[in-house]
């Protein structure tokens, strides 16, 4: 694997080349500026309206439904390439949203986990990276705020915000639209949106979304023979049997109802809707190979001191040939696994937003309830042996199920007319309540003596109540018609209240009864039962932090086309519980206690123009960052020797079982500083050209840990580049028009490049440090539209120069690596068409 080494390229030099770049559109954009102007693009950023997006002081990009109807991204995670410092992976081994903006994004799929990049749909937290992907079809406006959101946007973040605002009813004319979509793997995608206006003051919208595809990876992965767990002279072997995995199967819609009685007052009803019955996601065995470490003939081969993972050990390492080609899952149905089956996402959303124009004053608030249940099964190696016994292997499989109740109220009073002063005040409350539990598989088991590791699962049940509040307010004053003074203040509290069981088998913590006894791992999460004797391991914590946050600001309007501004922020992002507590048997003191909130002072200066009477728009902003008590997972050792107790694992233990253990550690102080530059020119009439480039130069400052408990750091990482941060990123997007066959034609191109970045450290060695690779994605479509634009036809192609690159990588401990990959090469076709009434 690419170990990544940053690049050190001065900033000046790119600075240099982009501005050199716009002058070169110039020539052409003066020959046609007396004929257009770009759009003005509309931002809620303030939190006070809709604002013009150059004259707002916050580094903000925003796209709107015709931007993002151009584009072939099929969800939010496809806009990356329009936006600076924006980047968007996926959490290992499933299908969940890892956004990073300026050195932090969230790599695990932790589910009490905060994230440091938030997801609000009209106005509304998203508390699950598993259900942000969102699709496209529906978004009015997508808004990517970057650097930290501690004052006005619904619970906090020290990395930035996707602000998404759908679509509303129409009052005025009913329609439908109706797209339809067939591409490569099987692909086919059905939407639809009705749009029913009732007299003059209510408006009813309908949108379904179905999504189906075979998926891009094969089930082709082959070991064999697998010599720890198969004897030399079986002949047997594990090879996957060539299906098409990977697939999509995911229903979402939205029921929407608005009621306007009058100008001043909006109330929008919102139920929704997600049914998502997706393949489990497949893994590609990423782990390196170590010379002479998959040599062994025997049936059960002592470990090599030379083999760093337990998986070179046991010979089951990178196969040969395309990755694509070479993913695994078990397929199994079987003691709670349920990869066959593949995920299952249950989504219902009551959400209901007012917006009401006192006069002065504006009030704007939104109430939601939001219920999410995930079954999520995953063959997390990437590898399916045959053991011993001739059956396949689940060396490790899991199936991580949650329940998710989410409430949320929050309310806005703003000022409306006044142009000296600007303010608003406001408060926010949401519950977010998870139940948790992992079913795990442990095949490797077998390797270490256990026959029942491939028959029993071991389960991990445990829960989180988490209450947020807060107060908040923020003021603007325009001092003079060029200077603007601002300042905002945020308050928290959080508590959080954790109750968990360790990590044994159905018939440990029952006394007696197994798996098939249960319809899900879930029922096991009853930590009251007294008959059940595992309850008598259950403990509980609980924990508050409330913190202050703020923000100063300091803008000036040179001329009407150039607007500058400086500002400083102080983001928070609370302290938590790790769900993976207990999976060493035992739960210490030392793994109940949860980690501390992570903090963020940000300072920037931006500088937003137009120019050439609005054909050309240039904005740019530098930053520096400092986080502190940054939250870091790392993966800790726990042992139990022979005579059962528990403790964390010193060099000297030769005997008994060992267990890996994620946790949380505030290890990190860090350090990120750079650039961001976007632009977009009007060439001509018909052609317009749009560009974005980032710089990050960020590094831990310190990050030392102690994971063996031992009272002496054991983990170094300080001096190295941050995970989830790729230093250059820059994209290009055009878009060319013109009129033929009666209708109108749009070429679409984009071209994505984005620095390596990595995902994990290993705690053994920088080489088998996790990474995602430097790409360079190549995306066109041509779309014609009918004259009366009631009907379009669009092809489309995505990474046409065929890249293999990983999406996600996360190494676990001394064992293994496992890996996920981008699309390759792909091709669609889409029909659609819209007409009212």
């Amino acid at each position: 694997m690419k170990l990544y080494r940053p690049r050190r390229t001065p900033i000046a030099a790119v600075v240099s080349a982009v501005l050199a770049s716009a002058a070169t559109l110039a020539p052409g954009i003066v020959a046609a500026q007396a004929s257009g102007a770009l759009e003005e693009i509309l931002v809620t950023a303030t939190r006070r309206g809709e604002t013009n997006l150059q004259e707002t002081p916050v580094a903000v990009t925003a796209l709107d439904a015709e931007a993002l109807s151009k584009m072939p991204a099929r969800n939010i995670e496809g806009i990356s390439a329009a936006i600076p410092n924006f980047s968007a992976a996926r959490i290992t081994a499933f299908n969940a949203a890892s956004f990073a903006i300026r050195g932090v994004g969230q790599t695990d799929i932790i589910v009490y986990l905060d994230s440091p990049v938030a997801v609000n749909i009209d106005d509304f937290v998203m508390p699950s990276v598993q259900t942000q992907l969102l699709d496209t079809f529906d978004i009015e406006r997508v808004e990517v705020l970057r650097g930290p959101q501690g004052t006005l946007f619904g619970k906090n973040t020290t990395g930035g915000l996707v602000n998404v605002t759908t679509k509303k009813p129409s009052l005025e004319e009913s329609s439908v639209e109706l797209r339809g979509l067939a591409g490569s793997f099987g692909l086919y995608q059905l939407q639809g949106a009705l749009d029913l206006p009732v007299g003059e003051t209510l408006g009813l919208r309908f949108v379904g979304n179905y999504n189906k595809s075979d998926g891009y990876y094969e089930n082709g992965a082959t070991y064999g023979p697998t010599f720890a767990f198969v004897p030399e002279w079986s002949g047997l072997s594990g090879a996957g049997n060539g299906d098409d995995v990977g697939g999509d199967d995911i229903f979402n819609g939205r029921f929407k109802a608005l009621w306007a009685p009058n100008d001043d007052l909006e109330l929008l009803f919102q139920y929704e809707i997600v049914r998502d019955r997706s393949d489990a996601v497949p893994s590609f065995n990423d782990t390196p190979r170590e010379p002479g470490c998959d040599q062994f003939g025997v049936s059960t081969p002592t470990l090599d001191d030379n083999c760093v993972f337990v998986w070179n050990s046991i010979g089951v390492t990178q196969p040969d040939g395309d990755p694509i080609d070479h993913a695994a899952t078990t397929n199994r149905n079987d003691g709670f696994m349920a990869t066959g089956r593949g995920q299952r996402i249950d989504v219902d959303g009551f959400f209901l937003n007012l917006g009401w124009d006192l006069g002065a004053v504006r009030l704007d608030g939104v109430a939601g309830y939001r219920e999410q249940e995930s079954r999520l099964p995953n063959t997390y190696t990437g590898s399916v042996p045959v053991s011993g016994a001739g059956e396949a292997l689940s060396l490790f499989d899991a199936s991580r199920d949650d329940d998710r109740e989410t409430t949320q109220l929050e309310l806005r009073l703003s000022s409306n007319e006044s142009e000296a002063l600007g303010w608003v005040i406001g408060g926010f409350y949401q519950q977010n309540d998870d139940v948790f539990c992992v079913a795990q598989m442990l095949g490797i088991n077998e390797f270490f003596g256990d026959p029942t590791g491939n028959s029993i699962p071991s389960i991990l049940c445990n829960q989180q109540d988490a209450e947020a509040w807060a107060v908040f307010g923020d003021v603007s004053w325009n001092v003079t018609d060029q200077l603007t003074l601002g300042a905002g203040a945020r308050w928290t509290e959080e508590t959080k209240e954790w109750t968990g069981r360790p990590q044994a088998s159905v018939e440990t913590i029952t006394g007696g009864l197994s798996w098939d006894d249960f319809g899900e791992p879930l029922d096991l999460a009853d930590f009251g039962r007294t008959d059940w004797p595992g309850n008598a391991g259950v403990r509980s914590d609980e924990e508050s932090w409330s913190e202050p946050t703020y923000t100063v600001r300091l803008g000036y309007q040179f001329t009407d086309d150039i607007n500058s501004y400086l500002r400083y922020d102080r983001g928070f992002k609370s302290g938590g519980y790790n769900d993976q507590t207990g999976t060493a048997t035992v739960i210490l003191d030392a793994f109940l206690a949860p980690y501390d909130p992570e903090f963020a002072d940000a300072y920037e200066a931006g500088l937003k123009t137009s120019w050439l009477e609005n054909r050309l728009r240039l904005n740019g902003a530098i930053f520096y960052v400092e986080y502190t008590d940054a939250q870091r997972a790392l993966v800790t050792r726990v042992c139990v020797p022979s005579d059962q107790v528990v403790s964390f694992c010193d060099d000297g233990v030769t005997q008994g079982r060992q267990f890996q253990e994620t946790r949380f550690f505030n290890a990190a102080d860090v350090t990120v500083q750079g650039f961001e530059l976007e632009g977009t020119a009007l060439v001509t009439d018909n052609f317009t050209l749009s560009a974005n480039v980032s710089y990050n130069d960020g590094e831990y400052d310190k990050f030392e840990a102690d994971t063996n408990g031992d009272g002496a750091n054991d983990v170094f990482l300080s001096g190295l580049p941050l995970t989830r941060t790729p230093e250059w990123k820059y994209g290009v997007q055009g878009l060319y028009s013109f009129d033929a066959l009666g209708g109108q034609i749009d070429l679409y191109g984009s071209v994505a490049y984005e620095d390596a970045n990595v995902f994990y450290y290993s705690d053994v060695d920088p080489a088998f440090n996790a990474v995602l690779d430097e790409r360079t994605l190549l995306d066109a479509s041509v779309t014609y539209t009918s004259g009366d634009g009631t009907w379009f036809v669009r092809a489309f192609g995505n990474n046409l120069s065929d890249e293999r690159y990983r999406i996600a990588s996360q190494v676990v401990a001394n064992l293994w690596t496992h890996s996920q990959f981008g699309a390759p090469r792909n091709y669609g076709l889409q029909l659609g068409m819209k007409f009212g009434w």
